[in-house]
């Protein structure tokens, strides 16, 4: 049953003992757990897939080009980054390790891109004069931004670029 819970609350258990001494009774408390630890989302989602499961089960082959698109796009800044196809996202990595401070999670009529880093009022003030659906999750300290196609990804490249570049300066 304490499994259930993932690591997402802090746990604390403990064993009571009572004793009676005559007319006393004492109680001893022994601690038979101490689990603090944190579980995260990302925890769970990084069971590795491929690009097939991406195009064949999760999105789209015009959202997967856009994925393709951007990140041929964004080469100078990523060049040393390859996309890592994961169970809920597609991430980054240098050598096989993890290195998400962007993200992609294409759907079937759009692509989420999510860029980690803490909330940022000249980027959310640009994000809202852009007119692209946007979001900033506090727990995940990230940004996550919709786009439909490739051109609204070109049509705000500029910005685009300073979140790539803003959520890889807060990652390091």
């Amino acid at each position: 049953m304490i499994s259930l819970f993932n690591g997402a609350i802090p746990l604390i258990a403990l064993q009571v003992s009572a004793y009676e001494d005559g007319e006393d009774v004492s109680l001893v408390f022994t601690k038979v757990m101490d689990r603090i630890d944190l579980g995260t989302d990302e925890e769970e989602e990084l069971v590795t897939t491929d690009r097939n499961y991406w195009l064949n089960e999760k999105s789209t082959k015009n959202v997967m080009d856009i994925v393709d698109s951007m990140y041929e796009d964004l080469g100078d800044l990523i060049s040393d980054y390859e996309l890592k196809y994961n169970k809920f996202y597609i991430g980054l990595a240098i050598n096989g390790v993890a290195k998400n401070f962007m993200s992609f999670k294409p759907m079937k009529k759009f692509l989420n891109l999510r860029f980690k880093g803490p909330e940022n009022a000249e980027l959310s003030n640009e994000l809202e004069n852009s007119g692209l659906e946007y979001s900033y999750q506090i727990r995940d300290k990230r940004y996550q931004v919709k786009i439909y196609t490739f051109d609204e990804y070109q049509e705000n490249r500029e910005l685009f670029i300073k979140l790539v570049n803003y959520a890889k300066d807060s990652f390091l």
